[in-house]
């Protein structure tokens, strides 16, 4: 499976194409590598979009040297015209390309917005009686999630019925897509009386239900939420999409 995203917003794009051609300021760029620190999909992105520039201005430079071998200094002009008709029909082809990219839904749109991988818990390595945790942790923060749910499923039962076991469970499947399966973990943590995983269950289970359309769902989960900025922005965006 590639690791780029077949959906990207508008908004999201734009924000990745200042940074690439160094359309932001010095607080909007460190804020923006910041983030790209921590997010993965986000990295990818920006690769995948610096690739395609760089294929861009290659192409259009490769264009205009090959023209250079077959014409005399008399046409130099000639040579120029050559040069912005090649990176126009390449600029064309990316326009193209973004054109012919998936629509995204509104709820798609939602989630790949609001949703950030949890970075996971700090890795005590001197600990023996949870070395199996831990070495999940590990292979969870290195993104293979794969590895860190099997490690985790060989656990006994009594560890994995805890809800830090559950949250991580669910978290490594949401970072996999499936979010089916994230869900019934997330479920078990909201049922029970006191987690202190509780407010971050009730986030990612409402992003699962944006995902699904299923706005009223989710805007009930937010507003047992404590009042935030980015809680308040997506209540209001559900409210515009109901």
């Amino acid at each position: 499976m590639s690791k780029y995203r077949s959906e990207i917003s508008q908004a999201e794009f734009e924000r990745i194409e200042r940074y690439l051609l160094g359309g932001m300021d010095d607080v909007g760029r460190r804020a923006f590598e910041q983030e790209l620190s921590s997010s993965p999909a986000l990295y990818d992105e920006v690769a995948l979009q610096r690739r395609l520039i760089a294929a861009t201005e290659l192409g259009a430079f490769f264009a205009d040297k090959t023209h250079s071998t077959n014409v005399v200094e008399h046409h130099r002009g000639q040579r120029v015209s050559w040069w912005y008709a090649a990176a126009a029909l390449l600029a064309l082809g990316f326009v193209g390309w973004w054109l012919l990219r998936p629509a995204v839904s509104p709820s798609t749109s939602l989630y790949a917005t609001y949703f950030y991988p949890d970075p996971g818990l700090p890795v005590a390595m001197s600990s023996t009686d949870k070395y199996v945790f831990y070495d999940g942790m590990v292979s969870y923060k290195e993104e293979k999630y794969d590895e860190a749910i099997r490690a985790w499923r060989t656990l006994p039962t009594s560890m994995r019925s805890t809800d830090t076991l559950q949250y991580y469970l669910s978290m490594a499947l949401l970072n996999k897509g499936e979010l089916d399966s994230a869900a019934l973990y997330l479920d078990q943590i909201l049922t029970a009386e006191a987690s202190s995983f509780h407010t971050k269950t009730l986030w990612y289970r409402a992003l699962i239900h944006i995902k699904r359309d299923e706005y009223v769902e989710a805007a009930d989960l937010l507003r047992m939420l404590p009042p935030e900025q980015r809680v308040s922005e997506l209540l209001k965006k559900i409210n515009q999409l109901e």
